[in-house]
C-alpha cells in the first residue's frame, strides 16, 4: 500500500507548495476548532452562573514546595461586585449589597465568580511560553457587566471564529481539489502516453476496454484518494486531536481516571477500522475488474451494432450485459454494505465511551468525592463529541483509500507494462530503403499453446518492387506484413531492410518510411484535411521542412486518390468534419481518404492490406490507376482478395497455413500451383 501511494506522491510533488498552503489552512482550522469549543466553558459559566451572594469559608491549600495542606479563609465573590481592601485590623469580610462592594481583610484568598475565575487561575500560567494572564484580564475587564451583553459578545466572537474557519476550510478544499485534479491529469497523461507505446499484443490479451477503464474510472478513484490523503486525512485528524487534547485537559481537571477509557476503547476502534479496511479492499478490487468487463461488453456491442442488428442478436448482447451487470451489482452491494456499516460501528463505540463517562460522572457526584462544575462537564462532553465527529468521518476516508489503492495498483500496472522498444536493440537510425526488404525464416505465435501462425517464412522483396500476397483466410498474410512496422515481434527469424535487422533500429526511423492502408480504415473525429495530413511529418522532414503540410499538397493527395470528387461536394469541403470514426462517410470514401493519407506521407514501403475491398468497380479502376502511378519507385506489398488488384504485382506470393507455398508470376503460378488455381476460380473472394 505504501509503495503504491509513494508512486502517487511523485505526481503530487510538483504541487507541494499548494499542499503546504492547504495544510497551513488545515492547522488553522484545527486551532479555531479548539478555540470554538473552548468558548463553551465561559459561555456556560456566564449562562448558568446564578450566584448572587458572597460566600465566606475556609479551604485547604497546598504549602508551596511541599505536599502538606493547610486551612485558609476565602471569600467567593459573584460577578458584578467590586473587591476593595478592608480597613487595617479588620478580620471579617464586609459586604455592601447596595454599593455591590466586598471589603476583604488581609490573609483571605479571594475567588471571583463568573469569567474572573479564569483570570485568577491564569496567574503564572503560559501557553507555548506566552503568559496570557494580562491579556485575559484586559478582555474580561472590557466585557459589559450585564449578563446578556456579555453573552452577546461571546457569541459574536464564536460566529466570527466559525466564519473564519469556514473560509479556511474552503481554501483548504480548493487547494487540495486543484492538486488532486492536476496530479491525476498528469497520471492519466502518463498512462495514456504509455498506452500508445504498448505493443499490439498487449491489447490482444486484455482488450482495449480494460485500458479505457483504467484511464477513466481508476484515475477518478485515484483523484478521490489524493484528495482524501492530503485533505480529509489531514484536516479531520487535526480537528480530532485538538478536541481530544481539550477533552483530556478537562478530564484531568475533573477526574484523571476517565483517561483509562481511552486505553480500552482506543484499540477496539483500531481493530474495527482495520477489519473494515480489509473487507473494503477485497470488494473494491473485484468491483473495478467487473467494471472493466462491463465496459468491454459495451464497446463490443456498440462497435458491432450493425452486426448485432443484422443477425437479430440484441437478446444475446442484452443477456451478456445484464449478467455482468449483476456481478457488478453484487460487488457494489458488498462495498456499500461495508461502507454503511463502518460509520455506525464507530459511532456506537463513541456513544459507548460517552455513556461510560456519564456513569462515572454520576458516581463522582453521588459520592461527593469532588465538586463538579456544570460548565466544566458540559465543555468536556462538547469536546468529546467534537473529537469523535471527525473520527466517524475517517471511517469513510478509509473506504475511499482502499478504492484509491486498488485503482492506483491497476493504473501503475498499466504504466509498468513493457512498451515497444523505441530505440531498438542498438538505437541505429534506419536510412530510407534502397536495396531490399527480406524475411528470413520467420516464425510467430500469438499464443504458444495455440501453435504457430507463421512457420519458417522466407521472402526477399527488392526495393521498388510490387508484390501481392494471397491465400485463404487465416493463413497469416496480415500477420506477416504487420511485422514490418514492428507491430509484432517474430518468435524466430528476423526481418531486414538493406541487410539491417529492424529490431536494431529506432522505431521512428522504421515507421517513418512505411505507409499502411487497411480494410478497417481508421479516421479520426476531425476535418477531412487533417485526416489526410495525419502522419505527414516524415515526408516533410525528408524535405527539410517544419510545421504543417500545405493545403495544396492535401488537395493533390486527395486528387491522386480520387477522393477530391466527393470531398468538394460535402458541406465544408476539406474543412468538413468526418464524425467519430468517419461515420459520416461510406466505406469506399473512408478508404480513399486513407489512401490519400498514405500518399501524402511519401513512404518507401506501402502496405495495402485488403485496402480496395470496399470499393465499387468504377472507383476500383480509378484507384488502380493511382496505385500504378504512386507505386513507381516504392516497395509495395498488396494483400488482396480481388484478381484485378494483383495485376499491379510483378510477383505473387501464395500462402497457406502460415507458410509460403509458392512465389511467381501469374501465368507461372496458374501452371504449377493448385492452391493458386483454386483461389483464382473463386475470384479470391474467399481468400
Amino acid at each position: 500500500m505504501y509503495t503504491t501511494f509513494r508512486r502517487v506522491l511523485k505526481f503530487v510533488w510538483p504541487y507541494r507548495n499548494q499542499v503546504a498552503a492547504a495544510w497551513v489552512c488545515a492547522g488553522l482550522v484545527a486551532v479555531l476548532y479548539f478555540v470554538s469549543i473552548t468558548t463553551l466553558l465561559p459561555l456556560f459559566t456566564v449562562l448558568f452562573d446564578t450566584s448572587k451572594t458572597v460566600v465566606v469559608g475556609t479551604q485547604k491549600v497546598k504549602e508551596p514546595g511541599t505536599k502538606q495542606e493547610r486551612e485558609q479563609p476565602f471569600t467567593g465573590v459573584p460577578p458584578g461586585f467590586e473587591i476593595v481592601p478592608a480597613d487595617p485590623g479588620a478580620t471579617k469580610v464586609e459586604v455592601d449589597l447596595e454599593a455591590r462592594q466586598v471589603k476583604v481583610p488581609a490573609g483571605y484568598r479571594t475567588i471571583r465568580g463568573g469569567l474572573w475565575q479564569y483570570v485568577d487561575k491564569s496567574q503564572g500560567k503560559a501557553i507555548l511560553g506566552f503568559k496570557y494572564h494580562d491579556l485575559l484580564e484586559r478582555v474580561v475587564s472590557s466585557l459589559p457587566k450585564e449578563r446578556w451583553k456579555t453573552l452577546f459578545w461571546i457569541m459574536v466572537f464564536t460566529v466570527t471564529v466559525t466564519a473564519l474557519r469556514g473560509v479556511l476550510r474552503y481554501v483548504n478544499g480548493s487547494l487540495i481539489g486543484s492538486v488532486a485534479s492536476r496530479a491525476t491529469l498528469d497520471i492519466r497523461h502518463r498512462a495514456f502516453d504509455h498506452v500508445l507505446r504498448l505493443p499490439l499484443g498487449y491489447f490482444q490479451k486484455s482488450g482495449t476496454s480494460d485500458a479505457s477503464n483504467r484511464l477513466i474510472m481508476d484515475a477518478y478513484y485515484i483523484q478521490e484518494g489524493i484528495g482524501t490523503i492530503f485533505g480529509t486525512l489531514v484536516i479531520q485528524p487535526l480537528q480530532s486531536v485538538a478536541m481530544l487534547v481539550l477533552a483530556i485537559m478537562m478530564a484531568v481537571r475533573i477526574d484523571s481516571r476517565i483517561l483509562l477509557l481511552a486505553v480500552v476503547v482506543g484499540p477496539v476502534g483500531v481493530i474495527v477500522m482495520r477489519t473494515f479496511a480489509a473487507r473494503m479492499r477485497r470488494a473494491t478490487k473485484r468491483l473495478l475488474m467487473s467494471a472493466s468487463s462491463i465496459l468491454g461488453i459495451l464497446e463490443e456491442a456498440l462497435a458491432g451494432l450493425r452486426v448485432v442488428k443484422a443477425y437479430s442478436m440484441e437478446g444475446r448482447e442484452r443477456k451478456r450485459f445484464f449478467r455482468e451487470g449483476r456481478q457488478f451489482l453484487r460487488f457494489s452491494l458488498k462495498a456499500f454494505r461495508t461502507r454503511a456499516a463502518s460509520g455506525p460501528t464507530l459511532e456506537f463505540i463513541a456513544t459507548l465511551l460517552i455513556s461510560v463517562a456519564l456513569v462515572i460522572f454520576a458516581y463522582i457526584l453521588e459520592s461527593g468525592a469532588k465538586d463538579l462544575s456544570a460548565p466544566m462537564v458540559i465543555a468536556f462532553f462538547g469536546a468529546l463529541v467534537a473529537a469523535f465527529n471527525p473520527m466517524r468521518k475517517l471511517a469513510d476516508v478509509n473506504n475511499r483509500l482502499q478504492m484509491a489503492r486498488n485503482s492506483a495498483e491497476r493504473i501503475f500496472e498499466l504504466i509498468d507494462a513493457a512498451s515497444e522498444p523505441r530505440s531498438g536493440r542498438l538505437g541505429v537510425v534506419l536510412p530510407r530503403l534502397q536495396k531490399e526488404l527480406a524475411f528470413e525464416r520467420i516464425g510467430f505465435s500469438y499464443n504458444p499453446e495455440a501453435g504457430e501462425v507463421l512457420r519458417d517464412v522466407s521472402l526477399r522483396i527488392a526495393a521498388g518492387e510490387t508484390i501481392a500476397v494471397v491465400g485463404r483466410t487465416g493463413c497469416g498474410k496480415s500477420t506477416l506484413v504487420n511485422m514490418i512496422p514492428r507491430f509484432y515481434i517474430p518468435t524466430s527469424g528476423r526481418i531486414t531492410i538493406d541487410g539491417r535487422d529492424i529490431q536494431d533500429v529506432t522505431l521512428r526511423s522504421l515507421r517513418d518510411q512505411i505507409g499502411l492502408v487497411s480494410q478497417d480504415t481508421m479516421l479520426f473525429k476531425d476535418t477531412i484535411a487533417n485526416n489526410i495530413a495525419y502522419g505527414s511529418r516524415p515526408a516533410m522532414r525528408k524535405d527539410g521542412r517544419a510545421g504543417r503540410v500545405t493545403r495544396e499538397e492535401i488537395v493533390a493527395a486527395a486528387e491522386m486518390a480520387h477522393a477530391a470528387e466527393f470531398i468538394e461536394k460535402m458541406p465544408g469541403g476539406y474543412d468538413g468534419d468526418v464524425g467519430t470514426l468517419g461515420q459520416t462517410l461510406s466505406g469506399g470514401q473512408r478508404q480513399r481518404l486513407a489512401l490519400a493519407r498514405a500518399i501524402i506521407r511519401d513512404p518507401a514501403i506501402l502496405i495495402l492490406d485488403e485496402a480496395t475491398s470496399a470499393l465499387d468497380e468504377e472507383t476500383q479502376m480509378f484507384v488502380q490507376d493511382t496505385l500504378e502511378r504512386f507505386a513507381a519507385g516504392r516497395t509495395v506489398i498488396i494483400i488482396a482478395h480481388r484478381l484485378s488488384t494483383i495485376s499491379l504485382a510483378r510477383r505473387i506470393v501464395v500462402m497457406d497455413a502460415g507458410r509460403i507455398v509458392d512465389v511467381g508470376e501469374h501465368e507461372a503460378l496458374l501452371a504449377r500451383c493448385d492452391l493458386y488455381r483454386r483461389l483464382r476460380e473463386t475470384g479470391f473472394q474467399g481468400g
